[in-house]
């Protein structure tokens, strides 16, 4: 507050008095803002604070304070953004926005202060990835503006599960374990954008080498039939249930019987001979009464658009013995399998 002091006559009884009178003048306030976090992403929020404002009069006070976000599109102090000493707010795209406080004292003067807030868009693609177990799959992050590609960092939210590694624009992410997890772009504490992960764990739990010892010498990858007319040899496979796969995904080959073909239930559209989803049936029908197309015969499990798959060896033997299959009519076939029934083996 500054202080004048002003002559003024006055006129009391015929004298002419001299005395000072004291007029007060208002100094006006100072306006200080701070954006904190600057830059920011779209959609993350940002802190406006005007605290550091202030009024140099030693008996003043400001008494409002009043934000415009985005200058470009008109400040109307009539109808501010936000009041407040503090605020937050975020944007919707990238861009540097210039941001406006105004201060008003309580003599009703004024101060503004600007800052202008940077804003980053972060693009995942795919969205979302799926990637092997074990494996590695390419995600491309870009960057608005390019320029800030190197203020953005990148992890996952469950690094047991996934991981990732580079820099924008080009990720690599690292399958660790079958389940879904997200790769999260960062700039600070705040998430930019996320991108869904499922890493596919491709196992065959059936059949399988029961003894672990890699021989074909047990009921779990031994099948035989007999003499039924048509001889019919059939069995169910079973897959791991990878956590966040699409069971309609996983692909199912076995190797043919001499010319003989297994056809899969369910199956690919249009294709008999790929069987599909966690536990599907191959039957062959017609088997030959002699041994010369017998063996070990490869069963292949894969994933529809993934490179990982899994092998097990079974053994195919003509041999009319109790434990084996007793070549049923290919209408006696049940349609059911009780799952529940079925020892699966451990996972790798």
């Amino acid at each position: 507050m500054k202080t004048k002091f002003l002559p003024v006559l006055l006129i009391l009884s015929g004298l002419l008095v001299t005395a000072d009178k004291t007029y007060a003048c208002n100094d006006p306030p100072n306006a200080d803002l701070d954006a904190s976090p600057n830059p920011v992403c779209v959609g993350c929020s940002v802190t406006l604070d005007g605290s550091g404002s202030s009024d140099p009069d030693p008996d003043g006070w400001i008494t409002d304070w009043e934000w415009d976000f985005d200058a470009s599109d008109g400040v109307d102090w009539e109808d501010p953004d936000a009041t407040g000493e503090e605020v937050a707010t975020s944007y919707s795209a990238a861009d540097s926005y210039t941001v406006t406080l105004r201060v008003t004292d309580d003599d009703g003067a004024t101060d503004t202060d600007t800052c202008t807030v940077t804003v980053f868009e972060v693009l995942l693609s795919p969205d979302p990835l799926y990637v092997c177990e074990g494996g590695t799959a390419s995600l491309t992050a870009t960057v608005t503006p390019d320029s800030a590609s190197s203020q953005v960092d990148f992890d996952t939210a469950a690094p047991s599960i996934a991981t990732v590694s580079g820099s924008a624009p080009n990720l690599t992410v690292h399958g660790v374990s079958a389940g879904t997890t997200q790769v999260r772009a960062k700039l600070g504490d705040c998430v930019c954008e996320t991108a869904d992960v499922t890493v596919v764990g491709v196992e065959i739990e059936y059949p399988y080498d029961a003894n672990n010892n890699g021989k074909i010498d047990d009921p779990t990858n031994e099948f035989s039939f007999n003499a039924a007319d048509p001889a019919v040899l059939q069995f169910y496979c079973i897959a791991f249930n990878s956590p966040g796969a699409d069971a309609d995904k996983f692909r199912w080959t076995i190797e043919d019987i001499g010319t003989i073909r297994g056809e899969w239930s369910p199956h690919v559209v249009g294709d008999e001979y790929t069987g599909k989803g966690l536990n599907p049936t191959v039957t062959f029908t017609g088997m030959p009464n002699n041994n010369s197309d017998f063996g070990p015969k490869t069963i292949t499990l894969s994933y529809e658009g993934l490179s990982c798959t899994d092998n097990e060896t079974i053994e195919v033997f003509f041999e009319p013995l109790a434990k084996n299959n007793t070549g049923p009519e290919p209408d006696d076939i049940p349609d059911t399998i009780d799952l529940n029934e079925v020892v699966v083996k451990e996972r790798r």
